[in-house]
C-alpha cells in the first residue's frame, strides 16, 4: 500500500505526506511542510526515514538545512511528524518567513 497526498493548510502552505505500508506496518514515510514564496514551493521542515533511520530536516528561507537524527521507530516517527505539524504549522510558517529555522 502506497499513499501519497497533499493537505492544504493555507493558500501559501501545504503539507505533503507519503507513506508505504507492508503487512499492516509502515515501512517508509515522508512528511514535509512547504511554503509558497514568490511563486515557488520551498521546504520548511521534513521528516522521513529515507536513509534507514528517522530524521528531521529544518530549512531556512535561504535554503540552509539542519538535520536531526531521531532515535525512533518508523511508525513513531510518522506519528510524531503528523502530530507536530497539526499543532505547529502556523509557527513554522511564521519563523520560516522571518528567515529563521522552524
Amino acid at each position: 500500500m502506497l499513499k501519497d497526498f497533499v493537505i492544504r493548510r493555507a493558500a501559501d502552505v501545504r503539507e505533503r505526506r507519503r507513506f508505504e505500508g507492508e503487512g499492516g506496518k509502515i515501512v517508509s514515510f515522508r512528511v514535509q511542510l512547504e511554503v509558497r514564496v514568490e511563486g515557488e514551493w520551498k521546504p520548511v521542515i521534513r521528516w522521513d526515514n529515507a536513509h534507514g533511520f528517522v530524521d528531521c530536516d529544518r530549512y531556512s528561507l535561504k535554503g540552509a538545512r539542519t538535520k536531526t537524527i531521531l532515535n525512533l521507530a518508523t511508525e513513531e516517527g510518522l506519528s510524531l511528524a503528523q502530530n507536530d505539524l497539526n499543532r505547529n504549522w502556523r509557527e513554522y510558517r511564521r519563523r520560516f518567513l522571518e528567515g529563521l529555522s522552524p
